[in-house]
């Protein structure tokens, strides 16, 4: 071929820059060194030039602590594996009567779903849902609840502990007086001092609005985000209960 006609490059097929249209090789050939290209492989090489089909991707994994299914051993966080559920919360009596049914709810992560275990007392509706009914048979009682992902992944457990007095001693009234009632920011409670006071307050779906426990002689309770309507008052001393019903008006 004449030096006129001659295009060098490199005439090597087997080569990464192979020219179809050099006639002469110039020595610029190069070629493949194979490996893993995927930069998101547990085995990524930057040095590979063509992909050998070796990448592996084991060390992927969730690497946020605050996820569920949180991977100790992995060494490349893979966002889409995070399970995330929410922080439990049950509502409902702390103070109960033995021999009553309670209603408990939470706000459980959609999707998932919950776990209900009852000691001193048992389950009667509910289980799976964000509100159960629970019969209360012993002095003293834990309700807990646990979220469940359709994948498995368990989140923490939430527990609340109840106390119960007899059936027998609860037609004895514990004496309390409430003002103002009707009431708009605020009710005072004058309660009996004799003995630790547990005081709740439904509204009339029967939910739990407040709680508090091991009160003593005089106490205020802001109504202020309380909604308009008709409340129950239940106060529980020295194996005593009584009722009383509460109107809030702003």
């Amino acid at each position: 071929v004449c030096d006129m006609f001659e295009v060098p490059g490199c005439t090597d097929a087997g080569a990464v820059n192979f020219d179809v249209a050099a006639t002469e090789n110039d020595g610029s050939c190069t070629y493949a060194n194979g490996g893993c290209t995927d930069a998101f492989a547990c085995n990524f090489n930057h040095l590979a030039t063509a992909n050998d089909g070796s990448c592996e991707y084991s060390c992927l994994g969730c690497m946020s602590i605050h996820a569920c299914n949180f991977d100790s051993e992995a060494t490349l966080h893979d966002p889409s594996e995070c399970e995330f559920l929410l922080d439990l919360d049950i509502a409902g009596a702390m103070s109960v009567v033995v021999g009553d049914e309670e209603v408990y709810t939470t706000s459980g992560t959609p999707g998932a779903t919950l776990h209900w275990n009852v000691q001193g007392g048992s389950l009667v509706a509910g289980q799976h849902t964000e509100s159960v009914t629970v019969l209360w048979t012993a002095s003293k009682g834990l309700l807990e609840v646990t979220e469940v992902t359709a994948a498995g992944c368990a989140g923490e457990t939430f527990t609340l502990e109840v106390e119960a007095i007899a059936s027998g001693m609860a037609s004895e009234e514990a004496a309390f007086t409430m003002y103002p009632n009707p009431a708009n920011d605020q009710v005072v409670l004058e309660l009996p001092g004799a003995h630790s006071v547990s005081l709740r307050i439904q509204d009339a779906t029967g939910r739990e609005v407040y709680s508090m426990v091991n009160l003593q002689s005089r106490h205020v309770i802001s109504t202020a985000e309380l909604a308009d309507g008709m409340y129950q008052v239940v106060v529980l001393t020295g194996g005593k209960k009584e009722v009383k019903s509460l109107m809030i008006a702003h």
